[in-house]
């Protein structure tokens, strides 16, 4: 339901005892319209509106304001992108700034507006919070395991791949990591101020310990788990590395080889041409063999030493 008189990009859904209001746009007519409705401090709408923001955490005196960042992954491009999710926190209301049109918080809004269930486990502001997050935090798991898969193809294709495809992958996948790592920071600590805040202003619901313990439980397990993806995909980079440097250094070796090896050659064959009056083996019938045998000569014994000296 679009609230009257705001603009298009501002929904507002019912929940029993409070209101969900949604936010998709952050322009200066929408951040005047939250300010005019709600009395937002205009330092925080500063923060909705772009650039994206560092996740925290800002006590008002009617409200809490909240800014977290969550990692979306593009399917089209199989790069993640952080997308920043705002909160304002109400006793009776809730708004969020969703400009990213996040897939797991506009589903969840979807269905808070046409299920009675829903609405009725949202009994509270915290409780509705607590779902909110949570559906943000499951939705974040099946990344994670889009990142298992591409380090496993990584692992795979490292011996058999030298190619740009496979290097341009490679950074892909570090990058995706590094993002979702940024966007999780300071995730846990946000959710133990939050818990705080709610056992202070609401006693009388001590689930809500539980319910954000697990919060934090699973943010802390997510950002555990792209840590060990970060050292796993630094070693394979790593590896790379030295697997180019080492076939770099091999093939140098075999072009200075063979460049030891043509270089006398080539002398020889210059010096026999230089047509000079009285050159050995010019006018001897087998002259043209005997030289072409000095030369094959010249190269097996040289080669046998490199074999011998195991260059080769």
């Amino acid at each position: 339901m679009t609230a009257k008189g705001a603009p298009k990009s501002i929904s507002i859904t019912n929940c029993g005892k409070f209101e969900w209001v949604m936010v998709k746009k952050n322009d200066q007519r929408v951040l005047k319209y939250l300010k005019d409705k709600f009395g937002f401090a205009e330092i925080d709408l500063k923060d909705v509106g772009p650039p994206i923001q560092s996740p925290k955490i800002v006590y008002r005196a009617d409200y809490v304001f909240m800014v977290l960042q969550y990692p979306i992954f593009d399917k089209k491009t199989g790069r993640i992108h952080t997308a920043e999710i705002d909160f304002f926190i109400m006793d009776n209301r809730l708004v969020t700034v969703d400009v990213n049109e996040v897939p797991a918080l506009q589903q969840l809004y979807k269905e808070m507006t046409v299920s009675k269930n829903l609405t009725k486990e949202a009994q509270t502001i915290p409780h509705l919070l607590y779902m909110l997050i949570n559906s943000l935090i499951e939705n974040t798991y099946p990344i994670l395991r889009l990142m298992s898969g591409d380090i496993e193809e990584i692992e795979d294709t490292m011996f058999d791949n030298f190619g740009r495809n496979f290097i341009k992958n490679l950074l892909r996948v570090k990058t995706n990591i590094v993002r979702s790592r940024q966007s999780l920071q300071g995730h846990d600590e946000i959710m133990r101020k939050l818990r705080a805040h709610f056992d202070k202003y609401y006693k009388k619901h001590k689930k809500l310990d539980a319910y954000y313990g697990q919060l934090i439980d699973d943010t802390s397990d997510i950002k555990n788990r792209l840590l060990l993806k970060k050292e796993t995909i630094d070693a394979l980079h790593e590896t790379y590395q030295s697997l180019t440097e080492y076939r770099t250094n091999e093939i140098v070796k075999n072009l200075t080889i063979v460049s030891f090896i043509v270089f006398p050659l080539t002398l020889l064959a210059g010096v026999f041409g230089m047509n000079a009056i009285n050159m050995p083996l010019v006018d001897h019938p087998w002259g043209f063999w005997i030289i072409v045998g000095i030369m094959l000569a010249g190269c097996t014994s040289m080669l046998a030493f490199f074999k011998y000296k195991k260059w080769m």
